[in-house]
């Protein structure tokens, strides 16, 4: 059941990164020194910090070293903490030798739906014999919770009250205005709701302001638009009033 609500609000007037590293394996004493006999300190390098999985699709980083080893490796990638839902799917053993120690090579990771509307996450270490290992954090991002799978600046569950795609960051809820003769138009896309929210109903409220500045209780229902359920291109002939105007759309779902 839900009775969770967002603004989607348009305001309208008429008028390569670093990643931390953990201690691997300590390096031995011999007679060329410490490490792999003088070729110093090897470290297993990723290319994000961080990875989004959405719960029920995979993502993918990338893992190389720093420097050359003196002869071929295997690193091992695993879960080592948290949650389960998060498991690597690929690239669980990676080679790297002298001559492709420094091409990054891809670790996939797949995340399992769950019943919750939490998002996940679990440490993924990479880690090999006498190498400086690398962790990454990786997200399993619920279709309900408050991750950005797409990163398009709406969470997913405001994608998921809006109808809109939240895995397509082309994919926004927007209410936009245009002239339309001597007066104005504000319009969106009212959606309908599709099988995944079972019987729910997907409700929109037009509401308008006179000034950003204004505390929020000023916000009202525009007369006739306060509880709209036909769904398609919507439009509301705001008219001319001579002032500045500013309007917001509410989304919601009920049983």
């Amino acid at each position: 059941m839900y009775l969770l609500s967002r603004w989607f609000f348009l305001p309208i007037m008429l008028l390569g990164q670093s990643v931390a590293s953990h201690a691997g394996v300590g390096y031995g004493e011999g007679d060329y020194g410490s490490g792999w006999y003088g070729y110093g300190t090897v470290s297993i390098v990723s290319n994000v910090p961080t990875v989004t999985v959405p719960e029920g699709t995979l993502s993918q980083f990338s893992v190389k070293l720093s420097s050359q080893p003196p002869a071929s490796r295997t690193v091992d990638v695993s879960r080592v903490l948290g949650s389960t839902n998060l498991v690597v799917s690929g690239g669980a053993q990676l080679v790297f030798t002298v001559g492709n120690w420094n091409q990054e090579q891809p670790v996939t990771l797949t995340a399992s739906t769950d019943g919750d509307s939490l998002d996940d996450t679990a440490t993924i270490r990479c880690a090999s014999f006498e190498m400086v290992d690398c962790d990454v954090t990786a997200i399993a991002s619920d279709r309900t919770g408050p991750s950005d799978s797409d990163a398009d600046g709406r969470s997913n569950l405001d994608e998921y009250l809006a109808g809109t795609d939240w895995l397509n960051p082309l994919s926004l809820f927007q209410t936009s205005i245009s002239r339309q003769g001597a007066g104005f138009t504000v319009s969106f896309d009212a959606l309908a709701t599709t099988p995944e929210y079972g019987a729910s109903v997907r409700h929109y409220r037009l509401e308008t302001i006179s000034d950003l500045l204004l505390p929020e209780e000023s916000w009202t229902a525009v007369p006739g638009q306060e509880d709209i359920t036909i769904y398609g291109p919507y439009q509301y002939n705001a008219g001319l009033s001579g002032t500045q105007r500013f309007y917001r759309t509410k989304v919601w779902l009920t049983p």
